[in-house]
């Protein structure tokens, strides 16, 4: 999905390069094969939900017992691509 955004603005031999830039230089822990930066990015989305709604925070954490990691995963790990 990430690719796909360099895709779109480049020809496909620089995008594979900045994309493997990024993974490698910038992001690697979202590479990592048990994805700890993709958690470690949900954690962030919680801690900010928290600060900027904390009634939805607690809603979700409390009421629908769910963690950012499920609602948050796919946005997270894509970049918001």
């Amino acid at each position: 999905v990430i690719c796909g955004v360099f895709l779109f603005v480049m020809p496909e031999l620089d995008a594979f390069y900045c994309f493997m830039t990024l993974a490698q230089r910038l992001a690697p822990s979202y590479v990592a094969k048990n994805l700890e930066g993709v958690k470690r990015g949900c954690a962030l989305v919680e801690e900010c939900l928290a600060l900027l709604d904390p009634e939805l925070a607690r809603f979700l954490q409390h009421d629908l017992k769910t963690r950012a990691e499920i609602y948050a995963f796919a946005p997270v790990m894509t970049l918001s691509a």
